[in-house]
């Protein structure tokens, strides 16, 4: 017994923060205690008054010592991120997908989770605080990128009218999905730079933070399961898998040593960007998709199976970490 607690001991906190609320969430569904899908409504809460707090936390722990390395994060994230379009749009294309299940499989490939919720907890799980800081970083491109490239392409393939560049960063600032993130962002940057000392608990709150946005993220994200749906994209989720946890783990470390080459970079880059490269599918996937009239039960099973299959990824990825 004391051998089978030693092995499961580094994972636990990622089964209890977010598999075992997963879990949970989708038991609650199952009952139908609250007779209404409660997914949503609880993530946008999260997102919008809850994670900005975890942010201000977590910038204002940023080593910004080196300007060099924090520039470079979100400039292979967004690489990444662009580059995946590629494979996406080729599989779709081989798959035969037309018009919104095209686009829904692009959005899936092209958007991972790696913020709090999974990417940048993992990056804190293995990399301590620091490692949360960084994966953060490595996250500034996305919204962004999310409600401008993405939008875009989702349009594309879906419905509505492009985005103009006023348009885009209208709905930037006055959505608060996007616009208090961000605030959260600055106010712990502004923090950092201006010296001023962190409180007495400080890392209590961090580290409560970041459990406490994950847990509730997680059992929120478990209530909008739907495992019958899923199960008509068998084929989907597998390509989904393969997408995002060989194809864009390569790319993205292959985009790194190219950059290494002209830039050095701290020994930490090397492995946030394979752990934030190994994400499965953000729920922005299903979101742009619902938004934008692409095929939202593809783009869920999508998001469902790759996140179920991430348990077996980041055991992978604790041992593999560590040799870089």
């Amino acid at each position: 017994m004391a051998q089978v607690l030693s092995v499961i001991e580094p994972f636990l906190p990622i089964i209890l923060a977010v598999y075992l609320t997963l879990g949970l969430g989708y038991v609650l569904r199952r009952m139908d205690i609250f007779r209404t899908d409660i997914s949503r409504p609880i993530l946008r809460i999260v997102v919008s008054y809850c994670e900005p707090f975890v942010l201000v936390l977590i910038m204002w722990n940023l080593d910004l010592s080196n300007f060099g390395d924090i520039l470079a994060l979100p400039a292979l994230g967004l690489g990444l991120a662009l580059l995946m379009f590629l494979p996406g749009w080729a599989v779709a294309r081989l798959l035969r997908m037309q018009g919104e299940q095209r686009g829904a499989l692009i959005c899936c490939s092209m958007m991972s989770n790696i913020g709090t919720t999974m990417g940048t907890f993992v990056c804190f799980l293995f990399l301590g605080a620091q490692g949360s800081s960084m994966g953060i970083t490595y996250c500034l491109y996305f919204l962004p990128f999310a409600v401008t490239i993405m939008f875009n392409i989702a349009r594309h393939y879906g419905s509505g009218a492009s985005l103009s560049v006023g348009g885009a960063i209208r709905e930037y600032l006055s959505s608060p999905l996007s616009r208090n993130p961000t605030l959260g962002l600055i106010a712990g940057v502004i923090l950092n730079l201006s010296g001023v000392p962190k409180f007495r608990g400080f890392t209590i709150a961090l580290s409560s933070g970041i459990y406490i946005d994950v847990a509730i993220s997680s059992l929120a994200i478990g209530y909008g399961v739907h495992i019958g749906k899923s199960l008509k994209y068998v084929k989907e989720s597998l390509v989904a898998c393969a997408l995002k946890f060989l194809v864009s783990p390569v790319i993205g470390m292959g985009l790194f040593y190219l950059a290494n080459l002209f830039f050095g970079f701290g020994p930490d880059i090397p492995r946030v960007v394979l752990i934030q490269a190994s994400m499965p599918v953000a729920i922005w996937a299903v979101v742009v998709s619902t938004l934008f009239n692409l095929d939202r039960d593809l783009a869920n099973a999508c998001w469902a199976s790759t996140t179920t299959a991430s348990f077996v990824v980041v055991v992978a990825l604790y041992f593999i970490v560590p040799l870089i």
